[in-house]
């Protein structure tokens, strides 16, 4: 390798920092990191602030700058790989799918960023095998570093295939511990006009309370709405439907939602109180142009007085 190179090792720990480490004995890498590379490229457009030394004595120097650590964890994040658990970003939670598909998260960072990857082996023995899919990553080391993130409850292993035990097993694990995080910030922090909690001990079936709001004419109704978590929630959204009865566009005699982040642009980074939020602003402002009912929708559009008598009306006799 030319010494215009600079490797680096990435780590990531569940603390809010992806840190460059690597001891190159051989031996299994500490707290989570993992068996790949990145290092600057004339094409990166990061800024990265990588040094690199030869190896001497088998080690290796590396650092890697603030500014690079701060993207990569955004990117996680905007991703729905990763989610922080403070306000003041100190702590992050990394959400664990199928080893490949990680692998290959970090492979498209980087090329994305015009820097690129190399795996641990290809540091310790000189050879340059860029041009391959990550095909010399050495799954032993990246499977005791997320063993030892498992231990410490950073993260959660387990198949891709929901038809297998084990990983059913495993998803549902991850599944309650988030849906039980997610319970205890709603607690602290409950959203503005709703509130939410499990229905007796079964955690992956809530019930949600929406107070209409004053600026719309459901103000002075109260709107029950069932959730149900699916197994390998959050990376599935959750079925979300009200049980009360109203006259909108984007909801149905069956209280079936038509809104996006229940469907297609659901992202693991969302919770339950983003959920009832965005349920409250639709409440606020519906969508007549992607109805579920577009019947109302066309009196929405064609005679706004009539619609909002008529959910005023059905607020008073359903939700009152």
């Amino acid at each position: 390798m030319g010494e215009t190179r600079a490797p680096t090792v990435v780590t990531v720990t569940g603390t809010g920092k992806v840190c460059p480490r690597g001891d190159g004995d051989g031996e299994p890498f500490p707290d989570g990191e993992f068996p790949v590379a990145i290092y600057s490229s004339p094409r990166s457009r990061l800024g990265l602030a990588s040094a690199f030394a030869p190896p001497l004595a088998g080690s290796w120097q590396r650092s890697l700058s603030h500014e690079a650590k701060e993207v990569f964890l955004a990117a996680l994040v905007s991703e729905g790989r990763a989610e922080w658990m403070d306000k003041g970003h100190k702590k992050c939670l990394i959400l664990w799918l199928r080893i490949q598909d990680w692998a290959n998260f970090i492979l498209n960072f980087v090329k994305d960023n015009g820097l690129e990857v190399m795996t641990i082996e290809e540091i310790r023995s000189g050879i340059d095998t860029r041009g391959t899919e990550l095909e010399g990553i050495d799954r032993g080391v990246l499977m005791r570093a997320l063993r030892q993130l498992e231990q410490k409850g950073k993260a959660a292993i387990f198949k891709g295939t929901s038809a297998d035990d084990e990983g059913g097993h495993r998803k549902g694990e991850m599944a309650s511990k988030r849906i039980q995080k997610e319970l205890k910030d709603l607690q602290k922090d409950p959203p503005t006009s709703c509130s939410a909690g499990p229905v007796g001990e079964d955690m992956f079936h809530w019930q949600a309370t929406i107070m209409g709001p004053s600026d719309s004419p459901y103000s002075g109704g109260v709107f029950l709405v069932t959730i149900h978590f699916p197994p390998d929630y959050p990376f599935k959204p959750p079925k979300v439907a009200f049980r009360t009865k109203l006259f909108h566009p984007n909801i149905n005699s069956n209280g079936s939602i038509c809104l996006d982040i229940l469907k297609d642009q659901w992202s693991p980074a969302l919770t339950i109180s983003k959920v009832l939020l965005s349920i409250c602003s639709l409440l606020t402002d519906p969508n007549p142009d992607d109805p579920l009912v577009p019947e109302i929708a066309h009196m929405y559009k064609t005679d706004r007085h009539k619609y909002e008598n008529t959910a005023r009306t059905w607020t008073q006799r359903y939700a009152m």
